[in-house]
């Protein structure tokens, strides 16, 4: 069986861009993902050419490290359009009303063709065959010169081991030998930002709701809706916002009822007439976080040193992005982490 030098245990942003920084110079590995996908919590459903934003979605200036990526790939992006005042919802303790938002507000940007556009701006550049969907990891053994890592139905070999997965997930994982029990409590403890998050995304025919600076944006802390953005593209009119998680446990249908009824209480009939609406709960999906998670504070544990620290003498080591000391749980901290582990890994393989 082949021994590769590094196998990444993971196929969203912190695994993909490791690849694809290994790839640029010639390091022999192997990423494995469990989904019939690439992305992990950034994931666009695109239907009549109107992206879907179900995961990770905005980004700014200081997010460096993401932005290099983003131009060296010529990936487009664009300004989030948020206008000049907000409708806050603090019914049934207060008001319904409008706010201004500040000029000074920094600006955030989004994807022109949807975030999953960075995913396969960066799976391009890596060869097919190093890498193999389907693949849920279960097993990582350290054996005496090299590491085992299996799948329900495959076994792998590598010098080292990046697990890209979110910590509080990685515990999913038979680690032989056992991590010891304060590392694992960490895993454990660390929160998995979009783990507790409802996204929904909703497509109209018009932007009906842009009137007089106000583009959409709308805060309300007991309604339905806990955030939402306008997310217009050239074609295309929509909203994309949160799901208040005191209603996470209702059914999808149930949640998109409650969610027009309140856009209608907002906007009128208009709000009715929806082309298409899609509503995914993280909270449901097993290859991302846990049911622990909902119990944790949000970006609880990330970036603790621990987490960066490598396990069986630099063999094993942890590349989620809330392991990164910088923007944790961000797309930015994926990409940080991932810069880091490859110069590490560059420099002992090469060295």
């Amino acid at each position: 069986m082949k021994i590769h030098n590094v196998i990444i245990v993971g196929g969203g942003l912190s695994g993909l861009s490791l690849a694809y920084y290994l790839e640029q110079h010639a390091i022999n590995y192997k990423l494995l993902e469990g989904r019939n996908r690439l992305g992990g919590r950034i994931f666009t459903i695109t239907k009549n050419g109107f992206p879907f934003e179900m995961g990770a979605t905005w980004f700014a200036e200081k997010h460096e490290r993401l932005m290099a990526l983003v131009k060296d790939l010529k990936i487009g992006y664009k300004p989030q359009v948020n206008g000049e005042k907000a409708l806050v919802d603090q019914r049934p303790f207060g008001s319904l009303g409008f706010i201004n938002i500040p000029s000074s507000e920094e600006a955030t940007y989004k994807f022109t063709k949807g975030s999953f556009s960075l995913i396969e701006a960066l799976s391009e550049k890596i060869p097919s065959q190093k890498i193999q969907l389907n693949c849920r990891v279960n097993t990582i053994k350290q054996e005496s010169d090299y590491i085992e890592v299996n799948s329900d139905s495959e076994s792998f070999k590598a010098q080292k081991v990046m697990v890209c997965l979110p910590p509080n997930l990685s515990q999913s994982i038979n680690f032989q030998p056992a991590l010891k029990t304060s590392f694992k409590n960490t895993l454990h403890q660390t929160h998995t930002w979009m783990g507790n998050s409802v996204k929904i995304a909703i497509e109209y025919e018009t932007d009906f709701w842009s009137s007089d600076g106000f583009c959409g944006s709308i805060f309300s802390n007991q309604q339905v809706i806990q955030e939402m953005y306008q997310h217009n593209n050239d074609k295309n009119f929509g909203l994309v916002g949160f799901i208040n998680q005191k209603f996470n446990n209702l059914s999808i249908n149930n949640l998109k009822e409650k969610a027009i009824k309140q856009l209608v209480g907002y906007f009128g009939e208009a709000a009715k007439n929806y082309k298409e609406i899609t509503i995914l709960n993280w909270h449901n999906e097993t290859l991302t976080t846990s049911k622990h998670n909902q119990n944790l504070i949000p970006h609880q544990t990330n970036g603790a040193k621990s987490l960066r620290e490598p396990k069986w003498k630099n063999k094993l080591w942890f590349g989620a992005s809330e392991t990164a000391e910088k923007n944790p749980g961000y797309m930015n901290g994926a990409v940080v982490r991932a810069e880091e582990l490859a110069e590490l890994l560059i420099k002992e393989i090469k060295d």
